[in-house]
């Protein structure tokens, strides 16, 4: 037997919030082709075989296009940082004011880590050179 891995309830509730909005997201991509290609298979054609195929074509990628987004805009980081790199266009600032309070408390947290380091001083940076 290897090692056994002890998860954090919270944790895992993260991941089931994660799968479920990704099995969401499939169900919803694939409910229309689903639903006309039952329909065809009932032999009660709804669409045409021309509309199928512009069917097809338009929201079959959908599902493939959106799940990279999805996985990455549910990590923290890939949020804060599109939060912050929004504020600096007028949008989201009450959110971007949100982790940068974070990441200042960050400081006095014994448990820091390297990308926060790294990510907080990054963004000081850039907000010294916006403000010459």
């Amino acid at each position: 037997r290897g090692p056994q891995i002890i998860r954090h309830p919270t944790t895992d509730a993260r991941i089931a919030q994660r799968m479920a909005v990704l099995i969401f997201t499939d169900f919803i991509c694939m409910a229309p082709i689903s639903f006309f290609a039952i329909s065809a298979a009932l032999k009660l054609p709804l669409i045409t075989v021309s509309e199928s195929k512009l069917l097809l074509v338009l929201f079959y990628p959908i599902n493939s296009c959106s799940n990279p987004f999805l996985y990455a805009f549910f990590t923290r980081t890939f949020r804060r940082d599109f939060f912050l790199f929004a504020a600096r266009f007028g949008l989201f600032k009450t959110q971007a004011q949100i982790y940068r309070t974070e990441s200042s408390s960050a400081w006095t947290s014994p448990k820091i880590s390297h990308v926060t380091l790294y990510s907080l001083a990054n963004t000081l940076s850039l907000d010294v050179k916006t403000r010459i």
